[in-house]
Order: C-alpha cells, then sequence, then structure tokens
C-alpha cells in the first residue's frame, strides 16, 4: 500500500469554506449556482448534476447534504417525479498522476467489482440486503499526458444508489431509543445477521472471489473450482501467513540476516500450525457442515444500517451498507 503522505497526495481532501473552516455539507446547489462551490477545482459539481440528471432521467431539484468516507465523498441528491439518491464519488482521480497505476487504484478497481458481484449475490437474500445500486460506472482513464487543474467527474468512480427509508443511526439517535425499542431493534438486527451467515454464495461467486481477495493482488490459490473444504481452508490460513510475513518484511528495510532468518522459520512454524489448528471431519457430511463459504460483512451493527419507524413502538432495519 502506498505510505500514508502518497495517499494524501491521492485522496481529495474534504472541502473548506470560504471562511476557511471545515464546510458543513450544506446547501451545495445553492453554492454551486452562486459560482460558490465549495470543491472548487478539485471536483465539477455541474458535471456531477448533468451525469446524474441524464443516467437517471430526471431532474436535480436539491443536494441538502454532503458527507466524505475514506474513499467517498457522498450526496444526498433530491429528484423530481421519483425517489431520492445517494450519489457516492471516489475521492480518487485517474486525472491525479500519483494515482495513476498506483496499489490503491488497482485496490479501488478491484473493491468495486466485489461490490457489485456482492449486491447482485444478495438480491435472493431481499431486504435490508436488497440494496445495489440504480447506476454506476467505473472511471475513465485519462490519457497519461493530461495535467489539467480542473478535474471533472470522468476520472472518478460514480456509484448511486435509492436513499433507503429511514435515518443512519448514530449513537445520538440509538441513545434516544427506548429500552424496549433497543431491544426489538438488535433482534431484528440479530435476525439479519443470522440470514446473512445461512447464506451459501454460488460456487462461481466464491471461487472467482477467494482467489482474488482472500489475501491480496497476488493470491496463490489451486487452479481448480476450489470448492469448500479442510484443505481450501488450509490454503487460505498459508497464505495469509506468508502474506502477513512478507509485509512485515517489507516494513523493515535494511534487516539483518539474522532477522530475516527469524522470520522466515517464524513464516514456516506458523505454516506448520495452521494443519493443526483445524478440525478433522469425520465424514464429507461434517466436512460440509464445518467448511463452507459465507459472505461475512466484517462490521455488522446499527450504525452501519438505516433505521426507520415501523410503527409508534418498533423500528425496522430498511437498508444495510459498508
Amino acid at each position: 500500500m502506498e505510505s500514508g503522505e502518497a495517499a494524501s497526495n491521492i485522496l481529495d481532501p474534504w472541502p473548506t469554506s470560504a471562511d476557511g473552516n471545515e464546510w458543513d455539507g450544506k446547501g451545495l446547489l445553492d453554492l454551486v449556482q452562486r459560482g460558490e462551490s465549495p470543491f472548487r477545482k478539485s471536483l465539477d459539481i455541474r458535471a456531477l448534476i448533468v451525469e446524474i440528471e441524464q443516467s437517471l432521467k430526471s431532474s436535480v431539484l436539491d443536494i441538502p447534504m454532503a458527507y466524505f468516507g475514506a474513499h467517498h465523498f457522498g450526496f444526498h441528491v433530491v429528484l423530481k417525479a421519483r425517489s431520492d439518491v445517494i450519489v457516492r464519488v471516489s475521492r480518487e482521480d485517474t486525472c491525479n498522476r500519483a494515482y495513476r497505476g498506483s496499489i490503491t487504484q488497482q485496490l479501488q478497481l478491484l473493491n468495486s467489482q466485489f461490490e457489485l458481484d456482492v449486491y447482485r449475490a444478495l438480491v435472493p437474500l431481499g431486504s435490508p440486503f436488497n440494496c445495489g445500486p440504480v447506476y454506476h460506472r467505473d472511471p475513465v482513464l485519462a490519457a497519461a499526458r493530461s495535467t489539467s487543474s480542473v478535474r471533472g467527474v470522468s476520472g472518478r468512480r460514480i456509484v448511486v444508489f435509492e436513499r433507503a427509508e429511514g435515518e443512519k443511526y448514530d449513537y445520538v439517535r440509538w441513545r434516544a431509543l427506548s429500552a424496549e425499542q433497543k431491544s426489538r431493534l438488535l433482534r431484528e438486527a440479530a435476525d439479519a445477521a443470522a440470514r446473512l451467515f445461512e447464506f451459501e454464495p454460488s460456487q462461481a461467486f466464491s471461487s472467482t472471489w477467494m482467489r482474488r481477495r482472500a489475501s491480496g493482488l497476488d493470491f496463490q490459490s489451486p487452479p481448480a473450482d476450489f470448492p469448500a473444504s479442510r484443505q481450501a481452508c488450509e490454503v487460505l490460513l498459508k497464505n495469509k501467513v506468508r502474506d502477513t510475513v512478507q509485509r512485515a518484511a517489507s516494513n523493515y528495510h535494511g534487516m539483518k540476516k539474522s532477522q530475516l532468518s527469524r522470520l522466515d522459520t517464524l513464516e514456516k512454524t506458523l505454516q506448520q500450525l495452521c494443519s493443526c489448528l483445524l478440525p478433522q471431519p469425520r465424514s464429507y457430511q461434517d466436512e460440509n457442515m464445518l467448511y463452507r463459504f459465507v459472505l461475512d460483512h466484517g462490521d455488522f451493527g446499527i450504525h452501519n444500517m438505516t433505521i426507520a419507524p415501523a410503527d409508534a413502538d418498533n423500528m425496522r432495519i430498511t437498508s444495510v451498507f459498508d
């Protein structure tokens, strides 16, 4: 991965207001119409509006709120004669030569492909997981000689989602709920988590993405269908050990031979330990129960959900994200 300094050259920062303070994200459309876009030369909001209107065949009436995450800017967009949408725009731009061809660009492309496949895979689960995009496109690669100081949106990834009913639940909203409301909401969240755990992705999905995501860009896996099994799990663990040790070694330049030798010994020992950690199935049926591929959210919680009132006393989860 790029260093922190390199990442700061790749990710466009959250803009500041005219007074130099961090922008509060409000009233973007009005600011743009007055020629006072806080994004200035880094992101052409007018071009973004044109693309949204053309792709969704609806006029933009307002952009009441903007925000940002680790790799994206987000915009709540109000449209004419259709539901509101959330527009996600990458903070990286292929017009930026520091980003073009970087490891970050490779990983972001891989992550985007995976995300879209996950949305398609989760459709059979229904609500709150079937919340895939209504429009998306990859960034258009800029010409190598492109050095324009005013960047549009063509070099950025854009993903548009229908805005789910309700609100993202931060801890302020959570604390405002009664004990009974919290208990019921947690039961619903637990039920959703159980459904996700019980869901088994298709063989094609698992085979493709285990190879490509299990241990970075250089993951080494058997050239087969890669079915869920004890052997497959052992391969995953051993690759993870190899990858982790190699990353540790690459972070410390100028290591002595003795230190490299210790790392090599550590890797071999951990590789041997992998075989001992995994339970041996007693039958084919036993192996199917012990070893199977699942989709793990990784950060499943109220803070990554939108929640709406179901009635006076109950809340319901309308989407799960991140």
